[in-house]
């Protein structure tokens, strides 16, 4: 006999995880934005710039601002990824995913106690902002772009 909320954890997750997706996709559309043109610039200039030419060639705008309910943690991760370590290897400046020991820096100095779901949105967001960094502009694809 099944018990009353027997499944609540399991929804609670699923709430949370989609959450968490819905962040990732922001930041990973955010970060491909961010990334470096070969001609210079971003590829967020780039499209900025072609609107400013040609109204309406850009189709479907990206977002600008982060998804309301998880708004807050995209604050926290921005903050703490500006104290990233970067080193230079072979000639190329490599970017290092964030630390565990920054993070809890970071919640330390703010008086912050992360919820499970809400470090495994900062350590997805990371993992998508390290990969956007070693990616160059001419990598992306116009669907990533929009998030299809």
């Amino acid at each position: 006999m099944a018990r009353a909320g027997a499944a609540l954890p399991r929804k609670r997750r699923e709430f949370y995880e989609a959450l968490i997706q819905e962040l990732a996709a922001f930041g990973r559309q955010q970060f491909l934005l961010r990334s470096s043109s070969e001609t210079g610039g971003t590829l967020g200039e780039h499209i900025a710039a072609a609107e400013r030419v040609r109204p309406g060639v850009v189709k479907r705008r990206p977002k600008d601002t982060p998804p309301e309910a998880t708004a807050f943690l995209w604050s926290w991760y921005m903050d703490i990824s500006s104290a990233r370590i970067c080193s230079v290897g072979m000639g190329a400046l490599i970017y290092h995913p964030i630390q565990f020991s920054e993070i809890l820096a970071w919640c330390g100095l703010h008086d912050i106690r992360l919820e499970p779901w809400q470090l495994r949105a900062i350590r997805l967001l990371d993992a998508a902002h390290v990969a956007g960094l070693m990616r160059s502009a001419t990598e992306v694809t116009r669907e990533e772009l929009s998030g299809d």
